[in-house]
């Protein structure tokens, strides 16, 4: 049976070291990711950072979309592989992730290949769509290369690789080449410097893979993996898709612009889920071990810690953007940006929802409740997509905000009930729909 109290110390212990280590690379990603997007803004403008910011979401969707829940798998199998010393399941997990990755995404930006040349050359997202297509291969396999990292028990290493490198090229690239800086060249830059973040990545993980899984005969178990991938792959990529169809929905509804100034205020907001982030990646590992040994409270606590810490972190910055948010979009950006004070109010909420979403996500996903993860993430998704075809012709920027606002309270309420209904259901919590 399980010891609560001991449990409960040695989970904490282990958690804040883990946290603690990712945290301060966290807070120098998040650092250099800001810096990077004031230093677009004030160079090329709210127009064209609008523009790299859509070629950006463009590959984050179809990056994830690509990917075929890849990651997830790393988050989900590698600690039970590990614990249960399966080195063949383990080295057969890693070698067909890395398949399924590369295939899945590069069919995907064949597809957007063809989108872009539907669009025209005169289309103003033409290049956004392109240039988004050569990154969807690059995104997959970098995302990948994080959830490796942080599975094998290396968060601050997987939270740089996938939030401080390309910051970091895309600096040295600006300030190596001293030109005048416009989108073109921003898209550009974007692409190398993802494609170095992958190889980077392909060299961080390789070490760190336990030799017993290197020598052992790889053993594959497709249909599981998929199986709980597919499913997996919806709730995300829904999720992913709820967070970035408004910049997606922005460019032709209202124009590059709004997309800018919404883009910036979501840039700003970030720091909200920044920590709740930052402990998810220390804790899921850790989750999905309890579960595997079928030590369901332990994993319980694990979730009611993470929602606590959640809210009393992002509660706090959400109401500081409520009552400060012009004078602070005008003095990290430019006074041109001002105005996107009210887009920045409903957004601080909405992000609020948004770090409660993160451990909640985290636990259906190790639970087995994958099937219900991406049904409730994809109705979520639809109620975001229908307000935003109704509010961003009437309001702009506002309007999809508040799009936003709605749909990830339904979500966020949906996934909490459901996540308290499975432990207390008294049914297995591997359990499949």
């Amino acid at each position: 049976m399980d010891n609560p109290q001991t449990d409960q110390e040695g989970l904490f212990a282990s958690v804040v070291s883990g946290f603690a280590k990712a945290f301060g690379t966290s807070l120098i990603t998040r650092a250099l990711q800001l810096l990077l997007a004031v230093a677009l803004v004030r160079a090329i403008g709210d127009g064209g950072y609008g523009a790299y910011l859509f070629a950006g979401g463009v590959a984050l969707i179809g990056g994830r979309l690509g990917a075929l829940g890849t990651p997830n798998l790393m988050l989900r199998f590698v600690p039970e592989y590990q614990s249960k010393a399966d080195w063949s399941g383990l080295s057969g997990l890693f070698r067909s992730s890395v398949q399924f990755a590369a295939i899945g995404s590069v069919g995907v930006a064949v597809i957007l290949a063809i989108g872009a040349a539907h669009l025209g050359g005169e289309h103003p997202l033409t290049k956004g769509v392109l240039v988004g297509a050569i990154l969807v291969p690059l995104v997959a396999l970098r995302g990948l290369a994080r959830a490796q990292l942080v599975a094998l028990g290396h968060p601050s290493t997987g939270v740089f690789l996938d939030g401080g490198v390309v910051p970091i090229a895309m600096l040295l690239i600006l300030l190596g080449f001293g030109v005048t800086i416009d989108a073109h060249f921003a898209l550009w830059g974007l692409v190398a410097s993802s494609a170095f973040a992958v190889f980077f990545g392909a060299s961080l993980v390789l070490p760190r893979i336990p030799q017993q899984a290197r020598d052992a005969p790889a053993q594959m178990r497709t249909r599981l993996w998929l199986g709980i991938a597919a499913p997996t792959m919806l709730g995300m990529s829904s999720k992913l898709l709820m967070e970035k169809s408004d910049i997606l929905m922005l460019a032709p509804l209202s124009g590059l612009s709004d997309v800018g100034v919404y883009g910036a205020a979501s840039r700003l907001v970030l720091v909200q889920t920044m920590a709740a982030v930052i402990l998810n990646t220390v804790v899921v590992p850790r989750m999905s071990e309890a579960l595997a040994q079928d030590r369901q409270t332990k994993a319980v606590w694990m979730l009611i810690g993470s929602l606590g810490f959640a809210l009393v972190v992002s509660l706090p910055i959400a109401l500081l953007f409520w009552h400060m948010g012009k004078p602070i979009m005008g003095y990290v950006f430019t006074p041109d940006f001002a105005h996107g004070n009210d887009v920045l109010r409903v957004l601080a909420l909405a992000q609020v929802c948004g770090a409660l979403s993160v451990p909640l996500s985290a636990f259906l996903i190790v639970a087995g409740r994958q099937n219900l993860f991406g049904v409730l993430t994809f109705g979520a998704l639809s109620v975001n997509v229908m307000g935003n075809l109704i509010l961003i012709p009437l309001h702009g920027a506002v309007g999809a905000a508040w799009a936003s606002l709605v749909s990830m309270s339904l979500l966020v309420i949906l996934q909490f009930t459901l996540c308290m209904n499975t432990p207390r259901a008294g049914r297995p919590v591997f359990a499949t729909e």
